[in-house]
């Protein structure tokens, strides 16, 4: 389920001394559901996918994730823990 392995990825966030807030932006549809925040002014933003696969990515969440990048933040979607650790980590 994605609210299981959104807990953990907000552990994850924690252990590391950061955030990871939901994140609404009315009117502005597609927009990743999750900010993430991290020691050192590191800001990602990501879209949380069932990890089963289940959940899929909308054409408008894709083009505001490109959008994102684009400007040049991390935008990232997300179905694993281990995922979420590799790119954390990489880059730190």
């Amino acid at each position: 389920m994605e609210s299981t392995l959104e807990r953990k990825i907000k552990k994850l966030f924690e252990v590391r001394g950061g955030k990871f807030y939901k994140w609404v932006s009315p009117g502005v549809v597609g927009v990743p559901d999750r900010i993430g925040l991290l020691p050192g002014g590191r800001i990602m933003f990501i879209e949380v996918k069932n990890p089963d696969k289940s959940g899929r990515l909308s054409k408008r969440q894709a083009k505001e994730i490109e959008n994102l990048k684009r400007l040049g933040f991390e935008a990232y979607v997300i179905d694993s823990i281990e995922e979420m650790r590799r790119i954390i980590d990489e880059q730190s």
